[in-house]
């Protein structure tokens, strides 16, 4: 009994499978659009599909015709996703696709077909050639020039080296360019003898042509250098061991810091400096006695004198003033034990609450503060 019970489950579990397979639906809205990806083109397939029930193992298959065939053949198959990307593809050939469903032997209609045409590729690039001749402010022939022609709307750059006759050739796909020159001892130049981007002639080259540039580049002459002298002393006239700063001044900005030195024994320095810039000269004295100082005893830098460079520049001079003892200040000498002066450095701490404040030394007279001298042989 129990057999022949089995025995019709199976069956009928059979004739509802034969049922549901019989009746596979085809795939619908199957549309194509067009991808790329770094190596190429490809065709991107999509369709919907209304799975019957979780019992059913749908695959599909995907055929493919190219517009040239007579016939569709067989792209993939076993595909498990309602899409497919088809990599076998040419730019601007014309595919036409459609997909069906299948499941234990059984195959849908297929679905709607679609037709799509890729795009053409780009056509080839077709060349031309600059070519010239560079000289130098004599009209003598310039050997190993570097010569670059560059487009401001791609990264497209080829350069050249002149030989020894001047000559260069540069082949380059058309378009219009830029020309930049430059060699080790000249000043560089744009295309036609400017030294800016933006005053630069644009070459236009089309197919066929072989244009020849005249160029020549100016020798590059060092400015002349000069000296900056002056020196530097106390209120009182004393000499100062001091060092001093050059500022070089560009833009109305202040550059960069240009030479740096100090003062002999005696106050005085010199810097070199070179024709046509402008400086401002900024003195300090080490330690903590008098205030640091821009030229012509301006404080900040923005307040400096500039000094225009046209030949040698004396009578830089600075006068150094103290800084101040204030009323609430700290002052004091310090000496070896046969009492004569030193030099040193005296640093001031306070002493937050009574504990500490009886570590003073009385001798000092102060019970606030501890003098810590840290002596020095000069």
């Amino acid at each position: 009994m129990r057999q022949k019970f089995s025995f019709m489950l199976l069956v009928m579990f059979m004739m509802t499978t034969l049922s549901v397979f019989g009746q596979i639906q085809p795939p619908t809205d199957l549309i194509a659009t067009e991808g790329s990806t770094f190596h190429g083109k490809y065709v991107k397939l999509e369709w919907t599909y209304a799975v019957p029930s979780p019992m059913s193992f749908i695959r599909f298959k995907v055929f493919k015709k190219h517009a040239d065939s007579t016939g569709f053949i067989l792209a993939a198959s076993n595909i498990r996703d309602k899409r497919f990307n088809d990599m076998r593809v040419v730019p601007g050939a014309t595919y036409q696709y459609f997909v069906v469903a299948y499941s234990n032997g059984v195959t849908s209609d297929p679905s709607n077909t679609v037709e799509i045409t890729l795009t053409p590729p780009p056509p080839p690039p077709v060349y031309a050639k600059i070519t010239g001749t560079v000289v130098d402010a004599a009209g003598q022939p310039l050997k190993d020039v570097f010569v670059k022609a560059f487009s401001q709307t791609s990264p497209y750059v080829r350069s050249a080296k002149t030989n020894a006759a001047g000559f260069f050739s540069i082949t380059v796909q058309t378009g219009t360019y830029f020309v930049q020159t430059s060699k080790f001892g000249y000043f560089f130049e744009y295309y036609d003898n400017v030294t800016s981007l933006a005053a630069a002639t644009p070459v236009v080259v089309n197919e066929g042509d072989s244009l020849s540039l005249a160029i020549d580049l100016a020798t590059f002459v060092p400015p002349a250098s000069f000296t900056l002298t002056g020196n530097v002393t106390n209120d009182l006239g004393a000499s100062q061991r001091a060092e001093i700063f050059v500022y070089k001044v560009r833009a109305n900005n202040y550059h960069y810091m240009v030479k740096r030195t100090h003062t002999d024994s005696l106050g005085n320095y010199s810097v070199n400096v070179k024709e046509n810039d402008t400086v401002i000269v900024y003195a300090r004295v080490p330690g903590f006695a008098y205030f640091p100082e821009f030229y012509n005893n301006k404080r900040v830098i923005a307040d400096a004198d500039k000094v225009a460079i046209t030949g040698n520049v004396t009578g830089i001079d600075f006068v150094m003033d103290p800084l101040p003892v204030y009323a609430n200040g700290i002052s004091g000498v310090v000496a070896d034990t046969l009492g004569a002066p030193v030099m040193g450095y005296v640093s001031a701490f306070r002493v937050e609450g009574p504990s500490f404040g009886q570590k003073c030394y009385g001798s000092h007279r102060f019970t606030w503060c501890i003098f810590i001298c840290k002596l020095e042989s000069r």
